[in-house]
């Protein structure tokens, strides 16, 4: 059985409780399946794995209840979770002078440590880019998708990666045969 890591549920939890509160935290979990929302009715343990399907039924309850489009409601979410994660956790990922190549390979190498399953890795690098490719083994959705691509583009600006954009050109969820994330910035002498 496919699984995440309860450190990227709970700040799924977090963003739902900053944005709607405790009652709109309730009104996610009322949307879930009773097998569904058993996983979430405790406390979620960051060290714990949690079944995928569990967590993207969340994302979709997130979606739904946030109302709007899913992509503007992606996008809040990675954001958030780029600005939560990343300067408490993994303050190193932001050393001074480093590539955004350099920058990008060190955030694909936590994916392990937060899925049990599919795979990540960089393509067609050039001096002003890069390609974030990821095989999700079956398992990809296109809220994790979108989130994925504000994730990456969020936690790349505040590494300091100057006039960075991120851009979907397909996903698994969609019928591709992996999920192709294109990033693009300024190039600078460090960049490569």
């Amino acid at each position: 059985m496919a699984a995440v890591k309860g450190s990227t549920v709970r700040t799924r939890r977090q963003f739902v409780l900053h944005e709607l509160g405790d009652a709109g935290w309730q009104r996610v979990l009322g949307r879930l399946s009773e097998d569904d929302r058993s996983h979430w009715s405790l406390s979620v343990l960051a060290s714990s794995w949690y079944p995928a399907a569990a967590v993207a039924a969340l994302e979709d309850a997130i979606v739904q209840e946030m109302g709007g489009q899913p992509a503007e409601v992606c996008t809040e979410l990675g954001a958030f979770s780029a600005e939560q994660n990343l300067p408490s956790t993994y303050q190193s990922f932001f050393a001074m002078g480093q590539s955004p190549v350099a920058f990008f390979q060190k955030l694909i190498s936590l994916y392990p440590s937060l899925y049990d399953y599919g795979r990540v890795w960089l393509a067609k690098t050039t001096r002003n880019g890069t390609e974030i490719q990821h095989d999700f083994e079956g398992h990809a959705t296109r809220t994790n998708c979108l989130t994925a691509r504000s994730f990456f583009e969020r936690a790349g600006s505040m590494a300091g990666i100057q006039d960075l954009r991120v851009r979907e050109v397909c996903c698994q969820a969609s019928g591709a045969a992996v999920c192709v994330l294109s990033a693009e910035w300024e190039p600078t002498p460090e960049s490569g």
